[in-house]
């Protein structure tokens, strides 16, 4: 659940990276509890904030209106908002290398991509051959005589 402390601590930073000097009322209060409750975050705002604010110099139809509380927090267009500038921030993200490496499964040899930093590919034969020992070695063996009841062979 939300807790004034956290709302008070969002619409600080929405003021602060906006500029806009609004005071925290009881509308805007339950504009932030929808906000987290939809699952956004601080960083969330403070991305889109950002990306709008980079589009307002390039004519692409942002203005300042677009950072005005009453259209930037309804959360169909903070959400579109937030993908966009996701995305255009994922392009110019430099991503990490991928090494292709063999898997062994059974007789059969597939590529699959790793990052540098991952151990390689286990078989999954091996891993299932190990399973299968474990669950043999702790189910299959023989119970002690002193668990036996008389009537039962041994």
């Amino acid at each position: 659940m939300c807790d004034d402390a956290r709302i008070a601590e969002l619409h600080a930073a929405y003021c602060h990276a906006t500029g806009f000097d609004l005071p925290l009322r009881m509308g805007r209060d339950r504009t932030w509890f929808d906000f987290e409750k939809a699952g956004f975050t601080k960083e969330d705002l403070l991305l889109v904030i950002r990306w709008i604010r980079r589009e307002i110099p390039k004519r692409s139809g942002y203005s300042l209106s677009s950072l005005r509380f009453s259209t930037l927090l309804q959360l169909d267009y903070f959400e579109e908002k937030l993908l966009m500038a996701r995305q255009e921030l994922g392009r110019s993200r430099r991503q990490e290398p991928v090494v292709e490496r063999v898997q062994t499964v059974g007789d059969v040899k597939r590529l699959v991509e790793a990052s540098p930093e991952q151990s390689p590919p286990v078989a999954a034969g091996e891993v299932g051959a190990n399973q299968l020992r474990e669950w043999r070695r702790k189910f299959l063996t023989p119970l002690p005589t002193s668990q036996l009841t008389a009537g039962e062979p041994t």
